[in-house]
């Protein structure tokens, strides 16, 4: 076995309020804890050999129970950070229809690369640095699974990064909270073998219904 498996971040009390997060460092709620310690135990009848991890705390608060159960430090990387979302963190959808109106939330959901929030990260730097991390991994792949722990829409991109997709090909893509989703590496090209995996969760997945995605800004973009 030799694939990176891609683990986005429990759930938080902004996910639940569904409020944009950005690069504002949230801890775990009490069921993204509990998520966390789930995504472990699921993970340890599995050879483990690498956790590379985002710095923000909700990542890393992720990651340390499945760490623990392996006996390896997970390595942060804030290439590996959210998107920066600038004046919107921290915001639901309904605050910023009142702020900037219906006109501008509907341009960022249809097309949130070049309708951005104001002072929000630009794209081309955000498809860098993931790509730098997700490199860098592809450099040390060994036998084993390999975990890359993050965040929604920096995930998405890394996962094209890793099979060799457009990354405009993430924005097709929906990661839900404590997902796993696993690239094979085992043969003369990576493949998706799984997509958003979160039967390990039932009965306890709490995120968003699949019939609201069109109707928030965090579908568009990370939360």
């Amino acid at each position: 076995m030799r694939g990176i498996w891609f683990v986005r971040h429990g759930a938080t009390d902004w996910n639940r309020d569904h409020r944009l997060q950005g690069q504002t460092d949230i801890a775990l709620s009490a069921e993204g804890l509990a998520q966390a310690e789930t995504l472990a135990l699921t993970l340890a009848g599995f050879p483990v050999a690498s956790i590379v991890c985002s710095d923000l705390r909700r990542a890393v608060q992720t990651a340390q129970p499945i760490a623990r159960h392996h006996g390896i430090r997970p390595q942060l990387t804030a290439d590996l950070r959210e998107v920066g979302l600038g004046d919107w963190e921290g915001l639901t959808p309904d605050d910023i229809r009142v702020r900037w109106g219906d006109a501008v939330l509907s341009a960022y959901q249809g097309d949130p690369t070049t309708n951005p929030p104001p002072g929000a990260e630009e794209r081309s730097a955000v498809e860098q640095r993931v790509s730098r991390a997700i490199v860098g991994v592809l450099g040390e792949l060994t036998e084993g699974v390999h975990l890359v722990v993050g965040h929604g829409g920096t995930l998405r991109t890394a996962i094209c990064c890793a099979i060799g997709a457009p990354p405009e090909l993430a924005r097709r893509m929906w990661l839900d909270n404590a997902s796993i989703t696993r690239v094979d590496f085992g043969g003369r090209l990576p493949r998706l073998v799984s997509l958003n995996d979160v039967s390990h969760l039932a009965p306890r997945r709490v995120d968003c219904p699949v019939r609201d995605l069109d109707s928030r800004p965090a579908t568009a973009e990370p939360r």
